[in-house]
């Protein structure tokens, strides 16, 4: 990936990852089960999401500390396992 490449949307990191994975895997990844009914519904959730961008903003004390069930988490990020994840 070149240092001026920007993934602006979730169609750019598709298009950067249809020409850099074997066929196979991009296959795997950009179908769905069966009616591909989630996979449908994800993208359209995607469509509706929308930021506000905020330019020129203080952020030199930020806090990221936020509460999942209950217990106090300092940096939320969140990883789970996914099929097949040694394809990519």
């Amino acid at each position: 990936m070149s240092k001026n490449c920007e993934f602006i949307c979730v169609d750019d990191f598709e298009k950067y990852a249809l020409a850099t994975l074997p066929k196979y895997a991009a296959d795997y990844y950009r179908s769905g089960a069966d009616e591909e009914q989630t996979l449908k519904e994800n993208r359209a959730a995607f469509k509706r999401l929308r930021f506000k961008p905020r330019f020129l903003r203080d952020v030199s004390q930020r806090f990221l500390k936020t509460y999942i069930l209950g217990h106090s988490i300092s940096f939320p990020v969140c990883l789970a396992p996914s099929a097949m994840h040694r394809m990519a």
